[in-house]
Order: C-alpha cells, then structure tokens, then sequence
C-alpha cells in the first residue's frame, strides 16, 4: 500500500483518538513538610472522582511537587512520598494509577516568594484520561417522533363489511374482501388531523410544489397482516372526513416526504362528494315495502351499535337483532340480483341512498322529521321549538358551544356534512384547496440558520394552513411566496441534549423575520402552547 495513504490512516486515526477521549484533571494540596492526605483534600478528591466515568478510564497519571523552601534533594524526596500517599489512596478505591512524575521544586505554578504562592505549589496534580461517550447527534426528527400521536387501532374481519368510527368523527367503510388471501385479523391504523396544532405535533405542513394550500382535514391510513406486512386494498374504501364549513373547490392529495422529512402534497383524481343531509330534501319518502326498511350500510349501521350492545344482556332486543340481519341478508341477495341484471349498483356514492340511511338512524320516514329529530338535543339546550328558529339562530352565532356539539356528534344537520371519496390510496391523504389570497405577495427571510436540530413553522391564523420553510439559496430558513401582512405565528423549534426549545412571534408576514426568543419547555408543555393555535 502507499506510505502516503498509510500515513494519512494513520494520522486519521489518531485524530480520532483525540477527539474521543476527555482529560480530567484536579490538583490535591499539602501542608508545609507533610506529605499526609488532609480531610479537606480528600473530601475534594472525592468529589472530583464522582464525576469521573470510573468504568471508561485510559489513565491515570500522577506528578509530585513542592515549593522552594529546602534543598533540592529534600524536596525532591519529599514530592515522591506525595505521590506515593494519593497512589495508595487511589489503590485503596480500586483504582490503578499508570505512571507519575516527581519534580520536587522544579515546576512550580505560583511565586515561591509568597505564602499565598508556596501553598499553590505544595501540590499532586491528578490527570485522568477517559473515553469519552460517544456523541449523539441532535436531530429535531427525534422530537417529531415524540411529538406524534398515537395511532388509532382496529382489527377486523376481511371477510365481512366494516364500519370504523374513529375518535374525532372521520368514518371509515371497508367492503368484504376488500384485503384479498388474508386470514385472521387484518389491522387498520389510523390518525386524524384536523387541528393546527395536530398538523405541528406531526410535522405536517400545507405546501404542495412550494404553492400554500389551506385543509380541510387530513388522515392516515395503514392495513397491516397477521404477520406485520403492508397490505394493499383491492377495492375502494369509502371515507368520510367529517367538517363544518363546506367548501366546494376542496380537492384530494397524497402526502410524501421530502429529503428534509417536510410533508409534501400531490393531487390525486379523485372525485370528492358532500355527503349532507340539508342537500336531500328532494329524495322523498323512504321506501316502505320492506319489513326491515332499506339496505342497511354505513349510517345505518353506526345508529345500529346501540341495538348490538343491547342485545348482549336482553333476549327480546337480540331476537329482534337476528331477525333484521336475515332480513338484510335475503335484501342484499336481491341487491346482488338487481347488479347481474341491470348493472345498477346501491352503493355510498347515492345521495338520495345517504339520507335514507340517516332517517332510519333517527326512525323517521320524511325529511323534515329528519332536520327535528338530528336538531332536538340542540333546539332544547337554547330553547327553540322550530327549524325556523334554529336556522335563525346557527346563521346569527356559529360560536364555539356548537362546534364542539359539531365534533361530539350532536351536531346540526344545518352545519354537519362530510367530504366523502372511494380511494385504494393509503398512507397521508388530505383534504385541501389551493390557498387563494389575491394580494401581493413576498420572501420573509428569518436570521435562524438551518441546522439538524433545528424546525421553523409558519401558522396562519385565518385559515387552517401551516407552511413549512424553503431550503434552496440559503444557509437560513425562509418561507418564499406568501401573502403580504398575513397575521401568523412564527414557530421557531430546537432540540439540543434531549432538551426542548421553542419560539413563537405573532405577527404579520414581513420580509425580515424576528430572532427566535428560546424558551426552555418540557414536552408536554409544547403540547399546551401548540393549542393556542386551535383557538
């Protein structure tokens, strides 16, 4: 092999050595002539040594010293049996010492003329060599993974329909044989974000190609065997993202992440419905010709969990329990029959087939005993005895009391309605619209240098839309093409030694962002002051 590339392995390694080792030192100090280990001295050592990593030690190196006073042989004499009292000192705590060094009055460190100096001299030095831990590299990711909640979990039969409800409202509809070959259990996980501190604590932002969008509620979902492995649906699953605020230009986007782990959104052709009953009132009457009503399917069987539950503990509510699912079987037999003749599926994708399913829910058969019975929780609690009232009072205050009625499920069928789409896409799916603010736009540099261990988040407080930084043509994080004079927050992040620091600016979008003013939290604190934003 070359000598010069040996060499330079050489000098490599050695370099390396240094830097992966730490030297400790601490001086122990005697009396005039004495040579014995004071209390104080040894109470000092002691301390010193506690913070030593006994376990990774390289060395331990002793010199002996003096100060002027005596002939050089005295002294000479006298800094050995120095030594040799903290050798044996270090002996007796297990502790082996590798060489040492004996100058008498040779290298003193103060002015020998002086008491204050000599007392300097009169001296051990101690010098220990460990290796040092290695050095974890801070990386904000490990905060994100942190930061994350937890998946919502369901196992499920792949041989029959299922209907999953998951915590903040978003319905889930998965037909029989839609997981293909699989037996026992296949699980589904998912996660809902609908809020914009859900969307920081994820690390999700609303850019697609470096354009702003504004969400309407984003999910994640997985299907996973027996054994752990990634399954693919080989039909459509029909979703439900429940919202309040209706938008008809909202689209579908598939979300990946980009080489610094920053959520990008794709667009994905797919139709995207309303599903809202105030939409319906020209669907008529339910059909009355059948004993068990109409095919029971996604709203149906989410009123339906109440009966099952029942059934468990009253034997009237389970016969009747076993009589309408013969009856859906032989309804559904027909169902079939009508597919093979006529081509003419009754699937989720039928308005009119929606808000059947909500009348049976509620046990009513017209469409304004619908808009009653959905609304009578809400018209008692504020006194009101007509729709003409509560129609009134929604369009005068949308306050927050009824949002919350909205998303625990006592909602107004004025206000409820769901973005409904059939996809086999899994994983980030979102529900979003192009961000559409007409006025000029701007670059706001910030003075935040990027780094690993470091995250910044622009907020917008009149939309639910959250910007992540751009990273090209500079050393700095900064946001390019964004509304002029917007009221935002700006979140600063840091993840230093398993320490969290945040940041945060309300202000509006400037060219020059302020510094970040660190502010040392816990984890569950970020959490609190990422709430703030849901207001």
């Amino acid at each position: 092999m070359n000598i010069k590339i040996l060499l330079l392995i050489f000098l490599l390694l050695n370099l390396f050595q240094v830097h992966s080792q730490d030297t400790l030192r601490h001086s122990i100090y005697f009396d005039v002539n004495k040579y014995d280990l004071k209390a104080t001295e040894k109470s000092s050592l002691d301390a010193f040594l506690k913070k030593v990593d006994v376990l990774n030690i390289l060395s331990i190196e002793l010199s002996g010293h003096t100060d002027s006073d005596g002939s050089i042989s005295y002294n000479q004499k006298l800094s050995q049996n120095r030594v040799k009292t903290v050798d044996v000192y270090f002996a007796k705590l297990n502790l082996k010492t590798t060489g040492s060094l004996e100058f008498g009055e040779l290298k003193p460190i103060d002015d020998n003329s002086k008491d204050e100096g000599k007392a300097k001299n009169r001296r051990v030095e101690v010098t220990i060599v460990v290796q040092a831990a290695p050095r974890i590299q801070d990386d904000i990711q490990d905060l994100y993974k942190q930061l994350e909640q937890k998946k919502q979990t369901f196992c499920i039969d792949p041989n029959r329909d299922t209907i999953i409800a998951l915590e903040q409202g978003t319905i889930i509809a998965i037909q029989a044989g839609t997981f293909v070959n699989q037996k026992g259990c296949v699980t589904i996980s998912a996660k809902e974000v609908y809020k914009k501190s859900d969307m920081l604590l994820e690390n999700l932002s609303t850019m697609s190609n470096g354009k702003q969008l504004e969400s309407g509620g984003m999910i994640y979902l997985e299907a996973t065997s027996t054994s752990g492995k990634l399954l693919y649906p080989s039909k459509d699953i029909s979703i439900f993202i429940p919202t309040e605020d209706y938008k008809e230009d909202m689209k579908l986007f598939k979300g990946s992440r980009d080489a610094h782990n920053e959520m990008n959104w794709s667009g994905i052709d797919q139709r995207l419905r309303q599903v809202s009953p105030k939409d319906f009132s020209d669907c008529g009457e339910m059909n009355e010709g059948r004993n068990c009503g109409p095919r029971c399917k996604v709203f149906c069987r989410i009123g339906r969990i109440g009966n099952g539950i029942a059934g468990m503990t009253n034997k009237n509510v389970r016969i009747g329990n076993q009589q309408f699912r013969k009856c859906q079987r032989n309804m559904r037999k027909s169902t079939r029959r009508l597919r093979k003749n006529i081509g003419s599926p009754l699937g989720l994708t039928s308005n009119c087939d929606s808000i059947r399913k909500l009348m049976e829910k509620y046990g009513v058969n017209n469409f304004n005993d619908l808009q009653m019975k959905m609304n009578k929780g809400l018209m008692d609690s504020i006194g009101l005895t007509t729709l003409e009232e509560l129609q009134a009072e929604l369009t005068k205050q949308r306050n927050r009391e009824i949002e919350k009625e909205i998303t625990t499920g006592q909602s107004s069928v004025e206000t409820l309605s769901y973005y409904s789409f059939d996809t086999k896409q899994m994983g980030w799916i979102n529900c979003d619209r192009f961000a559409s603010d007409p006025g000029p736009k701007i670059n706001m540099e910030t003075p935040e240098k990027i780094k690993e261990n470091k995250d910044c988040k622009l907020v917008f407080d009149a939309i639910r839309s959250v910007m992540s930084p751009s990273y090209t043509n500079s050393s700095t994080y900064h946001f390019d093409n964004i509304p002029k004079d917007a009221l935002v927050h700006l979140v600063y992040l840091r993840y230093e030694s398993g320490i969290i620091y945040v940041s945060i600016h309300a202000m509006k979008t400037q060219e020059i962002a302020p510094e970040p003013d660190w502010k040392k939290v816990s984890l569950e604190e970020l959490k609190e002051i990422f709430q703030q934003f849901d207001k």
